[in-house]
């Protein structure tokens, strides 16, 4: 950051240099406090920007994902969370794709040359454990699966492309940060 955030001058006499040392202590207060309004700010962006991305991205059936789009600010560890799915057993199948359709649609976030996501686990509103190992774990290939969705009917599927809208949140808050921050961090210290 190239802006200069307070100016402290001072002589060489000790009721000078404590002044100063003075300022720079409630600067620093001032400053600590910035981060944490800078924290909570991204993090409740984060939050909006992720529920538009689920319903951008056209992850909007029964309103369960949607919903559970959550940010949590731990102050004690400086800390702001953006999270989705929690207790919904699909919400990586989204963000990832499933079976071929997915594994050829790419996530964005996948390093050139893997062919999986990353490993893993979630657990259902039912507390159990599943694991999420890639895109055609059960081996289905072209001829897909059959499955019994919400509506007690089934349908077949050989996949569904991957809609990263937890990736495209991560990138949306990394292109916001920076003028964020400055806005923050470089607004009104007291003398």
């Amino acid at each position: 950051m190239s802006a200069v955030l307070k100016t402290i001058t001072f002589s060489l006499e000790t009721s000078s240099i404590e002044k100063a040392i003075a300022s720079l202590q409630k600067f620093q207060e001032e400053f600590d406090e910035k981060k944490l309004e800078l924290i909570e700010s991204l993090t409740s962006e984060g939050e909006q920007i992720a529920k538009d991305e689920v319903v951008s991205v056209g992850a909007v059936y029964t309103s369960g994902l949607l919903s559970s789009v959550n940010s949590e600010m731990d102050k004690k560890d400086r800390c702001g969370y953006v999270r989705a799915g929690e207790g919904l057993d699909y919400a990586p199948y989204v963000e990832y794709g499933t079976g071929v359709v997915g594994a050829s649609s790419s996530h964005p976030g996948i390093a050139d040359g893997e062919s999986v996501p990353p490993v893993m686990s979630y657990t259902t509103e039912a507390g159990e454990t599943h694991v999420y190992t890639g895109y055609d774990s059960q081996g289905h290939g072209a001829k897909g699966w059959t499955y019994r969705a919400r509506d007690e009917k089934f349908y077949w599927t050989a996949g569904y492309k991957a809609r990263p809208f937890m990736y495209n949140t991560m990138r949306k808050l990394e292109a916001i940060a920076p003028d964020k921050a400055k806005e923050i961090l470089t607004k009104g210290y007291s003398d």
